[in-house]
């Protein structure tokens, strides 16, 4: 089903913006955006350096569990996140 005023495209949010202000039969009716995610690899999940290196420290000493926990209060990440990277760091370690 299609509307008589509906247009698809593929375009930075830059240039969407600046083709709704110039065509005014862009004003009618919705404007429906669909963003792309980022992409990361398995050695990016979002934590910086220094998060990764307390979480790796405390990896050798302890369990998954209470590094991660550890690791979270220290460093104020998410203990998803950590969680995440200390299972890739494991999984890489063997």
């Amino acid at each position: 089903m299609t509307k008589i005023h509906e247009t698809i495209m593929k375009t930075t949010v830059g240039q969407a913006i600046a083709r709704v202000e110039s065509d005014p039969d862009m004003s009618k009716g919705e404007f429906v955006v669909i963003v792309a995610g980022i992409e990361r690899n398995d050695k990016d999940l979002g934590l910086t350096e220094e998060q990764n290196k307390v979480l790796a420290i405390l990896l050798r000493e302890c369990s998954i569990k209470t590094a991660v926990a550890m690791a979270a209060e220290i460093t104020g990440a998410r203990k998803k996140l950590l969680y995440q990277q200390a299972l890739l760091l494991q999984k890489n370690a063997v």
